[in-house]
């Protein structure tokens, strides 16, 4: 009587464990998917194609792709869970230029610091508002250095959560990433940028 309800027990312990085991694995299949952080999911539904998705959210499908792990943008299935977070395409149209979103900027501090601020975005970017330079060790969307300034994103964290952007493709704006660069200026002058070396002694 002892060693059949030892058995009972072990195989109703059995039983629990393997449960618990599969709901972790439903979790962390969840997770993989959407990440435990994603801000904003689509369920992909019949007839949705990546780029009408792409479309109707604002978004651009090969970012969409990227950070959804997505090989194939021809291929997704219906119910299957995206995350858009940084998937929203670069602003098409703008209302001011590099050299003006600069000057607007930096004006603050004088004359010779918009001066240097061009110099530093001529080498940077070439004044191109959508310059990236990206991150091949980090295989996520809007990785490695953007903009005007070519503000890295390892910095997005800390931009957003002092408001100063709200997506990390906000910094294709030009305003906006002068807005941002000087900042970074106010407090630790052109140090970010000439610690690459590659703009060294241009301000």
């Amino acid at each position: 009587m002892r060693n059949t309800t030892s058995v009972a027990i072990v195989a109703a312990i059995s039983i629990v464990a393997l449960a618990v085991v599969g709901l972790l694995m439903e979790s962390a299949l969840a997770e993989s998917h959407t990440g435990p952080t994603c801000r904003t999911e689509y369920t992909i539904r019949s007839g949705d194609t990546l780029s009408r998705i792409a479309s109707q959210h604002g978004a651009d499908l090969d970012r969409i792709a990227a950070a959804n792990g997505i090989v194939d943008p021809d291929l997704i299935h219906a119910g299957e869970t995206l995350c858009l977070d940084g998937t929203t395409a670069l602003p098409v149209h703008r209302s001011i230029t590099a050299e003006a979103a600069i000057e607007a900027a930096f004006k603050v501090w004088g004359k010779q610091a918009v001066k240097e601020a061009l110099e530093v975005a001529k080498c940077e970017s070439s004044l191109d508002p959508l310059a990236h330079r990206t991150s091949l060790d980090t295989p996520v969307a809007f990785s490695g250095d953007r903009g005007l300034f070519q503000i890295n994103h390892i910095h997005d964290p800390e931009l957003m959560a002092e408001g100063l952007i709200d997506d990390p493709a906000d910094l294709f704006d030009p305003a906006v990433n002068a807005a941002v660069a000087a900042e970074m200026y106010a407090s630790q002058g052109w140090g970010p940028w000439f610690m690459s070396g590659s703009c060294h002694g241009l301000a």
